[in-house]
């Protein structure tokens, strides 16, 4: 009977996670990279979820910090990123956004999800129109 139950509990993952609906979503590998693009700030990034948190990194003009997870059964994946640096004038210019979440980036940027960051804000990577566009403009 056991035997029996966890043979349909093995087909049934099966079929979701194949299914045509899902796009091979569900456990699927992303990768995140973010990169300082402000050629005169240095630009500090805490990124963290549920289960991870991946420190706090300051990146100079052009360089980049990057991770890869997999994305979660049920859809939950959330990366949240604490961003600041300082401006010309010395102003703290500070910002918390999601910058990964399942349901909303598998759409935009599938497998692989890249960020610049400017002096405007946060850019993200459309895969439809393979542009950048600001996703997340810095808080006055």
């Amino acid at each position: 009977m056991m035997s029996m139950a966890f043979v349909i509990l093995a087909v049934l993952a099966s079929e979701c996670s194949s299914s045509k609906e899902s796009n091979g979503i569900v456990f699927a590998k992303v990768r995140v990279n973010m990169t300082n693009d402000m050629s005169q700030h240095t630009l500090t990034i805490h990124c963290k979820s549920d289960d991870d948190d991946l420190g706090e990194h300051a990146l100079s003009y052009g360089q980049s910090f990057h991770w890869h997870f997999k994305i979660d059964y049920f859809l939950r994946t959330l990366f949240t990123c604490d961003m600041w640096w300082n401006d010309s004038s010395g102003k703290l210019v500070k910002g918390n956004y999601d910058i990964y979440q399942a349901t909303r980036d598998w759409k935009r940027c599938r497998r692989y999800c890249s960020f610049p960051i400017r002096v405007d804000g946060v850019y993200g990577f459309m895969r439809e129109t393979q542009t950048f566009v600001l996703v997340y403009p810095w808080p006055k």
